[in-house]
């Protein structure tokens, strides 16, 4: 739930924070638009790509795979220049259109799905991976790869060359991944029982989730993203037990701790710029550094972008609205972000174009509160 914003009389003390802080973020957010307008497949026209969920023929301990495989890929292709990578949805909101691929063409609009498949076998993977013309549903590109577990991140980047190689064949090379194929394995696991926890709230997800996390990390202790895992299992914990858990310590202990690994982790950012919200007396200078230092760290991550639009409300709607349409591009999925932008447009007058982002979003899910209360 997006937390509630700060009283007039919070405000009024505050004004000439505000205007400062209005400015700065006038003139940062606007450098992070047209910083990484690659992101956006509509208003740039590059080639768009989106990893829909994997196919897992295997043991039930590795359906963790049809998350894990397109979050990988991307992020491997995220980082070819002149092609706009989406953010994969997860197999629980491809759940939610009922798998319908020209909805979810229209909601990313790309040109391009990559479809995926995995076998696996004791020690071993073998990954197919095709490239689907969005529009027609024709194969553009495909192969498969194989090897043994321990080389699935070098599997994975073979698959993001070749489709690298078949759409931006000028791009530099994907790069080689830093972290193990144990630890990305683990990493993914963790997002994958993590996304279960905060839909369907399961305790068991819970702790799976923290399980693979904390196994990341102790594969790879300078993770910082494992780190950040941690701490947002400890968020959702804070978000569904309030203070008397015990939850929201642990959750900025982590997050530190993540920082401490790594000052450029996007996601740590976000999170401490969320943290400021429940603060007993919020820091709207801070809150605003930590939001923008999210969204410049990590581009492609909804809730970075969302930090910045609860950062600037108090000093421009406009600026709010600008991030979370930023958010909503970045992440169709990702609701709250809509909500606030179809907020934002009503009180700007504009309640055409808040009409439009509203049905876009219950598309999405067409019985969800938020949709159907911002409609």
């Amino acid at each position: 739930a997006a937390p509630m914003s700060p009283t007039g009389v919070w405000l009024h003390r505050h004004r000439k924070v505000l205007a400062g802080a209005a400015l700065l973020a006038a003139l940062a957010v606007g450098a992070l638009i047209l910083g990484n307008r690659k992101h956006s497949a509509v208003s740039s026209g590059l080639p768009s790509v989106l990893a829909l969920p994997c196919t897992v023929y295997g043991a039930p301990e590795v359906a963790f795979l049809t998350d894990a495989v397109p979050g990988t890929i991307s992020t491997l292709l995220s980082q070819v220049e002149g092609l706009d990578t989406k953010v994969p949805p997860t197999s629980l909101e491809v759940e939610k259109v009922k798998g319908d691929l020209s909805k979810l063409a229209d909601l990313y609009q790309v040109s391009s799905f990559i479809v995926t498949s995995i076998n696996t076998s004791p020690g071993r993977f073998a990954l197919n991976v095709q490239l689907v013309d969005a529009a027609t549903r024709k194969v553009r590109w495909g192969r498969q790869y194989e090897g043994p577990r321990e080389t699935y991140n070098d599997l994975a980047r073979q698959a993001a060359e070749g489709i690298r190689l078949a759409v931006r064949p000028a791009a530099s090379p994907v790069p080689t991944t830093v972290v193990s194929s144990a630890a990305e394995l683990a990493l993914r696991e963790g997002d994958y029982f993590g996304n279960r926890y905060l839909n369907l709230r399961h305790p068991r997800d819970f702790d799976a989730g923290m399980t693979a996390y904390q196994r990341a990390l102790k594969e790879d202790p300078s993770f910082a993203n494992a780190a950040v895992g941690v701490g947002g299992m400890y968020a959702l914990k804070f978000d569904r037990e309030g203070e008397a858990s015990g939850a929201k310590k642990e959750w900025e202990a982590w997050i530190r701790r993540a920082l401490e690994i790594d000052r450029r982790c996007g996601r740590a950012w976000a999170h401490l710029s969320v943290m400021e919200w429940y603060a007993r007396e919020p820091d709207l200078e801070r809150q605003l550094e930590y939001a923008l230092k999210a969204a410049s760290f990590s581009p492609s991550y909804a809730l970075t972008h969302e930090a910045v639009s609860n950062a600037v409300v108090r000093g421009s709607l406009s600026l709010q609205l600008a991030a979370a349409l930023w958010a909503v591009n970045v992440d169709p999925f990702y609701l709250p972000a809509s909500a606030i932008a179809v907020f934002d447009l009503s009180v700007l007058g504009r309640p055409e174009e808040a009409l439009l982002v509203s049905d876009r979003a219950m598309r999405v899910e067409p019985d969800g509160w938020m949709c159907v209360e911002s409609k």
